[in-house]
């Protein structure tokens, strides 16, 4: 990270009055709009070196915020660690839509009191939190200024959306699955609120359709070789919003080419250049 810019971390009161884990850097001089940044699924705020990320967009003048869902399984005394495993295990898409707002209005009313400017905001959604990037961003509540997806699904039912009916079944009769998290080769469990949940709100979460309503300017960014969400996806959130633009970034993954923990000092190719677009759409006028 930059020596001139400053970390701040703080805890906001999120969805059920679980804790939202959130930390900005501040420019030297903000020239541009605030960047908000949303993780995927089994992912944090901090995952892969994402202060690196972030003050690459902060030495282009633009305060760059990013947040834990409050049901994410993280803690703020752990912000890295799946601890809270009762909390993962009843998180839903409702829940994490609504820390969006929560985060959203301390955006715009708490922290442009503290940098004393009104600025527009651009939000950045990486896999599933991309997904709910869209589904935010097209609801009428939200005044996004400008939306950018990394890798994100065409759809909201992450993960078992290709799962066997037989082992929907058994999530229905047990209350609960079990899913590996390939990293930390955690068993987490699922519970039944998040099926629930899903197919009380099919309509609202939509994402093809909320893409369709998405009236803001739109970069969907997505690589090749993506390994957990097929580059279809990209052409399918493109074609249901023509208006969007789509950046497809040669020989890369579902992570950019970075990985957790993420050690150097400096970012692959594949997520330099994913910054370097992101970027430039972000401040074009």
């Amino acid at each position: 990270m930059l020596a001139d810019m400053k970390k701040t971390e703080i805890v906001l009161k999120g969805t059920e009055n679980k804790s939202i884990s959130l930390d900005y850097i501040l420019p030297s001089k903000i020239k541009g709009p605030i960047v908000l940044y949303a993780h995927g699924f089994n992912g944090f705020k901090d995952w892969g070196g994402m202060d690196l990320v972030a003050a690459e967009f902060a030495k282009k003048g633009m305060p760059f915020i990013k947040f834990n869902f409050s049901h994410n399984g993280t803690t703020p005394e752990l912000p890295t660690e799946f601890t809270d495993l009762e909390a993962y295990g009843t998180n839903t898409i409702s829940k994490e839509l609504n820390d969006f707002f929560i985060v959203y209005n301390w955006v715009t009313k708490e922290f442009t009191k503290q940098i004393e400017m009104t600025l527009p905001v651009v939000l950045i959604g990486h896999s599933k939190g991309g997904s709910e990037s869209i589904v935010f961003t097209a609801r009428k509540r939200s005044h996004i200024s400008k939306l950018i997806t990394w890798a994100a699904p065409a759809r909201a039912d992450i993960p078992w959306y290709n799962w066997p009916t037989d082992k929907i079944f058994e999530w229905k009769r047990n209350g609960f699955t079990e899913i590996e998290n390939k990293r930390t080769k955690q068993k987490l469990k699922l519970g039944l609120e998040l099926l629930e949940d899903f197919e009380n709100h099919k309509i609202n979460y939509d994402v093809l359709s909320s893409a369709s309503k998405v009236s803001v300017p739109w970069l969907i960014c997505h690589g090749d070789a993506d390994e957990s969400v097929d580059l279809e996806n990209a052409f399918k959130l493109h074609e249901a919003n023509l208006k969007s633009e789509l950046l497809i970034i040669k020989k890369t993954g579902h992570t950019f080419d970075r990985a957790h923990p993420w050690q150097q000092k400096t970012l692959p190719l594949a997520t330099k250049k994913l910054i370097r677009e992101s970027i430039k759409f972000a401040l074009a006028k």
